[in-house]
Parts: C-alpha cells; sequence; structure tokens
C-alpha cells in the first residue's frame, strides 16, 4: 500500500476521513485509451466496469497503457481484468512512470490484475506489461533461448540423480527353501515374503548353524522399476543390505541375475508352480548368471561389525533400464554361513548419467 501519506496512500486517521472512499468505491472510473469490453458477464450497466467483481474489463493482447480518472471514485487498489491477454503476469504496474507492487495471474488468457497500492491523484497513467514479456518474432527467440536453458538446467538436475527403489511395495521377494529335516526325504517350500518394518529375508548355504538339516535357503528378488524413467541413462547401481545378524565368510552372498520370468506361484521346482526351472532351485545356467559376490562379517560375534553391506551392481540394471522385459530380479545364495537381511531399509539405489 505504501508508506503512510505518500502519492499512493490516502491520509486515513478516522472513520469520518475514510467515509468518502467507501461510498465511493463503486463508482467507475474514466478510462482512455484502452477498450473496454461492455458485455462481459457482471457488468450490469454495461460501461466496461463489472460491478461483480470489481474491476474494470479490458479488451487485450497487450501490453496497455492508458489514463485513469477516478472522479469520485476512490481510487484504493483498483483492479483491472484485460481479455486475450498474450503475455506474462505482471509484478509490478506502473503509475505515472512509477512501478507499484501487483497482484497478478494469467488464466485461460485472461488477466487479472490488482494495483497494492491507492492511485490519490485524480488523474495517472497506468500502464500494465511491457512489449518484451508479449509474442512476437523477436520473442519467439527469447522463448526459445528459454526452453533451451530449461532444458540444459533439467538435463543438469538429471544429471547425477539419485533414485532409490525400497521399502514396502517396491520389491517382491520369496524365500526358496530345500530340507531335510530327517536325513532321509527331502521336503521344499517356497514363502512369499510380505514386507514389514522389522521383517527379515533369511538365506543360508546348506548345513548352516541356523538351519539344521537345511538343504539351502535362497531369495528370489524383484525390483519394481517404475521410479526409473523410460529411457533414462544409468551410471551406477547398487544394492543395500541392512544386517540383522548373519555368520560368513569372504564372497559368502553371491548375487545372480534371473534369467527366466516367474511368478507370485514360483517353487523351488517350478517359475510359476508349473513351468519347471532348468535345474531345480534355480541352479541352472539357463536360469540364472551370477552378476556379484560380497563378504559376509561374523556380525553374530562382532559387535564392530557394519550394519549395512552393498555391493555394484550396475551393469545389470544397465540391462534392465535398456530392456525392461528382462526384469525378472535377483537371486541371492550363500556359499558359507547365513545371513539375515533387513526388509526395512533393503533397497536398490540408481544413479542417473
Amino acid at each position: 500500500m505504501g508508506t503512510f501519506q505518500n502519492k499512493l496512500a490516502p491520509k486515513i486517521k478516522t472513520a469520518k476521513d475514510a467515509l468518502p472512499f467507501a461510498t465511493q468505491y463503486r463508482e467507475p472510473a474514466k478510462i482512455t485509451g484502452a477498450t473496454l469490453v461492455n458485455d462481459d458477464d457482471g457488468d450490469l450497466n454495461k460501461d466496461g466496469d463489472n460491478e461483480s467483481e470489481g474491476c474494470h474489463v479490458l479488451k487485450g493482447p497487450g501490453p496497455l497503457s492508458f489514463m485513469y480518472e477516478k472522479g469520485k471514485r476512490a481510487g484504493l487498489a483498483p483492479a483491472f481484468r484485460a481479455l486475450g491477454w498474450k503475455g506474462d503476469a505482471p509484478k509490478t504496474v506502473k503509475v505515472d512512470g512509477k512501478d507499484v507492487p501487483a497482484a497478478a495471474a494469467v488464466v485461460d488468457g485472461t488477466l487479472m490484475v490488482q494495483l497494492l497500492g491507492t492511485i490519490s491523484a485524480g488523474k495517472a497513467r497506468i500502464e500494465i506489461g511491457n512489449r518484451t514479456a508479449f509474442t512476437g518474432r523477436t520473442d519467439v527467440k527469447h522463448v526459445i533461448c528459454a526452453v533451451v536453458v530449461l532444458l540444459i538446467l533439467c538435463a543438469s538436475a538429471q544429471a547425477g540423480e539419485k533414485i532409490v527403489i525400497g521399502g514396502k511395495g517396491a520389491w517382491t521377494a520369496v524365500r526358496l527353501v530345500g530340507y531335510n529335516p530327517y536325513g532321509n526325504k527331502k521336503s521344499f517350500y517356497a514363502t512369499l515374503l510380505k514386507y514389514k518394518d522389522w521383517g527379515r529375508i533369511n538365506v543360508h548355504s546348506k548345513g548352516s548353524e541356523r538351519r539344521k538339516g537345511a538343504e539351502e535357503g535362497t531369495a528370489l528378488i524383484r525390483f519394481d522399476l517404475a521410479k526409473l524413467p523410460e529411457g533414462a541413462k544409468v551410471s551406477e547401481a547398487k544394492l543395500v543390505f541392512p544386517m540383522q545378524r548373519s555368520a560368513g565368510k569372504k564372497n559368502a552372498v553371491q548375487v545372480f541375475r534371473v534369467l527366466v520370468p516367474w511368478t507370485d506361484a514360483v517353487t523351488w521346482k517350478a517359475t510359476d508352480g508349473e513351468t519347471p526351472w532348468q535345474i531345480e532351485g534355480v541352479h541352472g545356467e539357463k536360469d540364472k548368471k551370477q552378476v556379484a559376490a560380497f563378504d559376509v562379517p561374523n556380525a553374530k560375534y562382532d559387535p564392530k561389525a557394519p550394519k549395512e553391506l552393498s555391493c555394484d551392481v550396475t551393469g545389470l540394471v544397465k540391462t534392465w533400464a535398456a530392456d525392461r522385459s528382462s526384469n525378472h530380479g535377483i537371486k541371492l545364495e550363500m556359499t558359507g554361513g547365513y545371513v539375515n537381511i533387513a526388509m526395512k531399509g533393503f533397497r536398490l539405489e540408481i544413479t542417473r548419467e
């Protein structure tokens, strides 16, 4: 509104001082130098002053420069609507050459602008918009430059962007176990693991100390890559494993790319409950291909063991990014010992080029 008693602010100290402004607020001003629109909805007497909205309605496309003669109108924070506006919404409006703050917005080609101040003089020249903000041959160049800059900024923002795929719904995991509890007849089972903040994914080798009599316990995990945009280039990717308990050795955990599709109905013997794996337990050369391996500490005995382990899977994720249909997930195996991977925090981290 401007500082007290400046050119744009009326001198109002009492209710009596304010009365002339209040009683005359709805009286329209006289506008010359711009075309008034007198058939706008809400213009009750078709004079270009929309009484319903409290604004003068002007014809665009802009910029506009006109004389505003308030007459008996107070001139308090006058508002204007310009139809067919082609420019941007101005942040200021010039009143007799002086920038005055304005609230403005362009919606569907209509500019609505209100001065955040008062016109105290009987007459004032008002200028809304400037020529560089409007469409034309020169402005097209500005638009093209702006688009180029925007694309560069977007590319820069995407470069190095880290995408984290983890948490509930980010992956599907199935635990496959071959078991021989009595030393004679083997039994097998598959468990679809449901995400829980306190849940875990167990992987163990044959005859591990925590799975006496167990043949093997493995896990199939498939990631939802919806967060990775189509066509995105991958510069780095790694699997991060939060550890709960473990007892292992060097290269104890082996990470395999699964080469064939499988469903939630997967079993030790079949990919979907019916179609067999090349070798049971997902052990065939056509079933899997090793892509990584990492050490597992004896965290059961070492309180200083790392809380998270990770391994590089950049090549694998690049393959998935290039062909989404090849994403059949991974298989985790143990060469010795066991590991409990916490579901909370288990994730795939992808960095874009």
